[in-house]
């Protein structure tokens, strides 16, 4: 073994004083020949270009890549035929190293193995018409490098403070990178090329639509890893960089070709700021994305796929995120957790952009202000002019709206609402635009006070729906002051109007019941009461929305139809309620108001208007048909007068009444107010107890009974006034 270990060392050194010899004698020809070999190493660059090669100075060092030798050419440039016209030089370098091959350049062979430059320039420019000085690389046909057939392979390439420009004034390119430390190793196996890099970088921008921008803009990249060529693809599997700090995984396919060459990047990215994603892409991108905000980090992915001679490239993006806080034009939501993607290809075939392009998200689920909701699909389509797509449902509380709609009108004290909403419409705020929304909102168990006028509804349940900006209001059921009452109501357009007319707002309201007591709704009589806002209202909020529904309210048109099974008010009944009525904001109109009363039927139209202080102006038609005239005159009070009372008059009556008078916010008629003209028939009547009558008989038919006057019928004109019954002259039958 001892023996074994003393002959292995012998021709250790041996070799290795063989191999220092070859050296010192390579040196000592270099040196004795100085300018023949940078003569030489020059030739050869110059065999790698069809192009003018200027260098200022060449010094040559035996030392500095030993065992290489190094040969430093200053100020170098590399131009060609046309550069005086467009002034683009291929390379400018303030220093270019060249690492020689001791034993292949006395062998002639070929000597370079590596480069190395340092504060250059390398500018790759075509022009408008499609020349390129790139054609500087492309070595006349039939030249060697060696005059021995062998191709010229560096080993290592080295870039200090290294800028290359991609200048594609045709294709309308424009790519940027600045290498502050780019270390190269080349190796060949199996006729495949590996390039093992080091890089240190700055990403200046790269360029595919001057119009969009540029992507990754003034970004840093640092990262160790191998790319490899093979049948004229430059190819990399799952390499690791860093871009903004940021770590990134890549694969890329790029056909270097010379027939319609492609190329294919995949980009994934974990735990990586939605901000930082945002500054990666073009601005119109940026701004499209910024329509909504991430508060936590994301695990994103790209693929772009696309031609390397100019055209669009195919983007498409996908990403999750877990409980972010995200800010939208229209809501913000705490945590949210969805997954989402985006697309410049929606119709393959049409081109690549803005109005081609589309974002969405699934499966989101969030919190928004404390209420869960989630909705199962989001999409905004054509990004020039963006339309946006979404549905959203939520279940909750009422209690838990009030400090969200922050309403004036409505205070919600009790109850559950299950909400679903479809919108299709322009994501930006634009009052003018008729926006559609399909959905409802389900009510169960609801307590509701209306502020305004003070008044409670308990047990309420119902649905609302939103139609393409028409509000239905189906089968809306509660309880308000002791009387059960069933709704339903259109508002068409109201969606609309909400944000540009609310006075020009319609809504028909249909409102039923089994019996209507009129006494406990003398509220209505009273003007409504201001209230004094407790919130400072943004239009931009809901708060701001639920503000425009209160003057909406306020100042739209409500035709109202009410049906009642039995309607009371103090000593008056009727049944078979019908009535039509129009609500402004400060009159009732009655259009038609018809019910079965007193055994015959009754008719009425006309109006109450809201007067300054405590009272309402009443101006009534009325038509009674076959109606008991004792029970009118009783349940009418008289109709203000005594001088015929309920007790003093029987028949059938049918009679027009016209009649205005004052009423009071609690009901209550003045009597010296009311004025109206009356005319009657009453028929198979008679007069009971009557004293003007009776007066009579005190002078003439002193033998007759007038205490009950009987008579087939009755017509005549009556005129109320001051309390005071004017009859014209009459026939009594």
């Amino acid at each position: 073994m001892k023996r074994f270990l003393k002959i292995a060392s012998k021709i250790a050194i041996g070799l290795l004083g063989l191999f220092l010899l070859l050296y010192i004698f390579a040196a000592i020809y270099v040196s004795s020949n100085k300018k023949k070999v940078t003569a030489q190493i020059v030739s050869l660059l110059k065999q790698r270009i069809n192009g003018d090669l200027s260098i200022k100075e060449a010094d040559i060092s035996l030392f500095a890549h030993f065992p290489q030798i190094g040969v430093a050419l200053q100020e170098v440039q590399i131009t060609d035929s046309l550069y005086k016209q467009h002034g683009q030089a291929l390379l400018k370098a303030g220093e270019l190293n060249v690492r020689v091959s001791a034993y292949n350049l006395l062998m002639k062979k070929q000597a370079l193995t590596g480069i190395s430059l340092k504060d250059a320039t390398i500018i790759l420019f075509t022009d408008s018409t499609g020349y390129s000085n790139k054609n500087i690389l492309v070595r006349s046909p039939g030249t060697s490098q060696t005059g021995t057939g062998e191709e010229n392979q560096f080993k290592n390439v080295r870039l200090k403070n290294v800028r290359l420009v991609i200048d594609d004034r045709k294709r309308k390119k424009s790519h940027d990178f600045t290498a502050h430390d780019l270390d190269v190793d080349v190796e060949q196996q199996n006729g495949e090329t590996f390039f093992k890099i080091a890089a240190a970088m700055q990403v200046g921008q790269l360029g595919f639509n001057p119009r969009k921008g540029p992507y990754l803009k003034n970004v840093p990249m640092k990262g160790d890893f191998t790319l490899r060529v093979k049948n004229r693809h430059l190819l990399f599997d799952s390499i690791n960089i860093r871009l903004g700090n940021k770590p990134f995984n890549l694969s890329g396919d790029f056909d270097l070709g010379q027939n319609n060459p492609q190329f294919s990047l995949r980009i994934h990215a974990k735990n990586i700021e939605y901000e930082k994603i945002r500054s990666f892409v073009p601005g119109k991108i940026a701004k499209s994305l910024g329509i909504v905000q991430l508060s936590k980090p994301l695990d994103a992915s790209a693929s772009i796929i696309g031609p390397l001679k100019g055209g669009e490239p195919l983007l498409n993006f996908s990403w999750s995120v877990k409980k972010t806080n995200l800010a939208t034009p229209f809501f913000d939501f705490e945590d949210a957790s969805f997954s989402g993607a985006f697309t410049n290809e929606v119709t393959p075939g049409l081109p690549r952009n803005d109005s081609n392009s589309r974002i969405t998200a699934h499966n989101f689920e969030a919190r928004w202000h404390g209420l869960p909701v989630k909705t199962t699909r989001l999409e905004i389509l054509n990004l020039d002019d963006p339309l946006l797509t979404t549905d959203l449902h939520a279940a909750f509380p009422l209690t838990r709206l009030n400090d969200i709609i922050q309403s004036d009108a409505l205070s919600l004290d009790a109850g559950n609402a299950t909400i679903f909403l479809q919108y299709k419409g322009p994501i930006q705020r634009n009052e003018q635009t008729n926006s559609l929304l399909n959905g409802y909102i389900q009510f169960s168990d609801g307590k509701i006070n209306y502020n305004p006028r003070n008044v409670s509804l308990y047990n309420v349940k119902g649905r609302i729906s939103f139609r393409e900006s028409d509000l239905f209001v189906e089968n809306l059921q509660c309880n308000v002051l002791n009387t059960l009452v069933q709704m339903n109501g259109t508002g068409r357009q109201l969606l609309s109007l909400v944000n540009t007319t609310p006075n020009k707002a319609i809504i028909d309201w249909n409102i039923s019941t089994p019996s209507l007591n009129l006494n406990s709704f003398l509220f209505l009589l009273k003007q409504k009461q201001v209230q004094q806002s407790k919130h400072k209202k943004n239009n931009n909020t809901i708060a701001g929305v639920a503000s425009k529904i209160d003057q909406l309210l306020e100042e739209s048109v409500l035709n109202v139809t009410l049906r009642a099974n039995n309607i009371h008010y103090n000593k008056f009944n009727a049944s078979n309620l019908l009535a039509d009525v129009t609500l402004l904001q400060d009159r009732y109109i009655f259009n038609k108001a018809a019910m079965q009363h007193a055994g015959g039927s009754m008719q009425m139209n006309g109006s109450l208007v809201q007067q300054k202080g405590n009272t309402n102006a009443a101006a009534l038609t009325v038509d009674f048909n076959n109606v008991d005239v004792s029970s009118v005159f009783n349940a009418f009070d008289n109709f203000g007068q005594d001088g015929i009372t309920s007790q003093n008059i029987d028949g059938k009556l049918t009679a027009h009444v016209n009649s205005n008078m004052l009423i009071t916010d609690a009901g209550k008629v003045l009597p010296g107010s009311i004025t109206s003209d009356i005319d009657f028939s009453l028929k198979n009547g008679s007069l009971k107890n009557f004293e003007p009558i009776k007066k009579i008989q005190d002078y003439i038919f002193k033998k007759r009974d007038f205490d009950n006057i009987l008579f087939a019928e009755l017509k005549d004109k009556l005129a109320v006034k001051d309390r005071e019954i004017s009859i014209s002259r009459m026939e009594i039958q």
